[in-house]
């Protein structure tokens, strides 16, 4: 609502404007895993009991990760927080209001105060969204990728048919938890990538063709260039090495028929039963989580920041 009423005091604004999109885009992902929030708890009950089954007791490398992440983003964002108050695009929002013919003169320094007080809001909203949405999608594309590594060399090493059995339920259990993960999660994953690609976009564009001496902007820029490439990287990449081990998986799968040649077509017809629905992770069932898609995202921004910034100076 604060921000809808800044875009309505500066409708020339194009930073409110793009600030509002953002918002917006991220309160529907927001709604969308709010009501789906009994969706979550089951797929970590899910996870925890595929854990069982390939005996996977050791958390310590997921933990570590995890709390390195939270303590970089948790720095950055209050460093951002503690520099704005000292940079010139504050008093730029300042100017704005001071010459704003549609705010009282007696109420304009109460608006500059709520305006900061929106901005930083506005900052740690997207910010607690994007960590939150990116810690939990990685946390389970990273307990996928975990399983399916370990499936590999028990199925290569089945001799026996029960645990051929085992192994093919364990698989079940996997491809099963990947299907039910992307029916809620590829639409905040998503928003996710959408939202952090304009902000990246933004941040580099501001970083490299207006900068104009302060240096406090530069180190803020920075750090949120640094941050945003870093949720798209962690994004993208825990996606893609997710389904690219469940490709592997369910290649050395298909191979266990070959294992058993007094059963090759009994655990063959058995085998095209459970492996017949090809599951993996995707950007709101659009496009499927690879590598290129990183290589696309950046080469779209670069493409685009080039682009505005030469009909930016041909205009000057």
């Amino acid at each position: 609502m604060s921000q809808t009423a800044w875009v309505l005091i500066f409708p020339d604004s194009k930073i409110e404007w793009a600030t509002l999109i953002v918002i917006l885009l991220q309160t529907t992902a927001h709604i969308y895993l709010y009501r789906c929030r009994h969706k979550i708890q089951l797929l970590l009950k899910k996870l925890l009991k595929i854990s069982e089954m390939c005996s996977i007791h050791s958390w310590k490398t997921l933990e570590t990760a995890v709390t390195v992440y939270c303590i970089f983003s948790s720095s950055v964002i209050f460093a951002c927080l503690v520099i704005y108050y000292n940079i010139d695009l504050t008093k730029y929002y300042h100017f704005l209001v001071n010459n704003s013919t549609s705010i009282p003169e007696d109420l304009k320094y109460y608006v500059n105060i709520i305006r900061d007080i929106t901005y930083l809001l506005n900052i740690l909203s997207m910010e607690g969204f994007l960590l939150s949405i990116n810690l939990y999608y990685c946390f389970v594309c990273w307990c996928v990728k975990l399983f399916a590594l370990k499936l590999i060399p028990k199925s290569q090493a089945t001799t026996v048919q029960n645990d051929c059995n085992r192994v093919l339920q364990i698989y079940q259990e996997l491809n099963n938890a990947v299907k039910y993960a992307d029916s809620f999660l590829s639409y905040p994953a998503f928003i996710s990538v959408v939202t952090n690609m304009c902000e990246l976009f933004w941040t580099g564009y501001n970083f490299v063709f207006l900068f104009d001496g302060d240096y406090l902007l530069f180190t803020s820029l920075a750090l949120f260039l640094i941050h945003d490439l870093i949720i798209l990287l962690l994004i993208v990449l825990s996606g893609a090495a997710a389904n690219s081990a469940i490709m592997m998986a369910r290649s050395t799968i298909k191979s266990l028929p070959a294992q058993f040649p007094q059963l090759y077509q009994k655990i063959k017809m058995v085998v095209r039963q459970r492996c017949k629905q090809k599951n993996s992770f995707t950007l709101w069932k659009i496009y499927t989580f690879d590598k290129p898609l990183l290589i696309n995202a950046l080469g779209t921004l670069l493409t685009y920041g080039i682009l505005l910034g030469t009909l930016g100076s041909v205009r000057n």
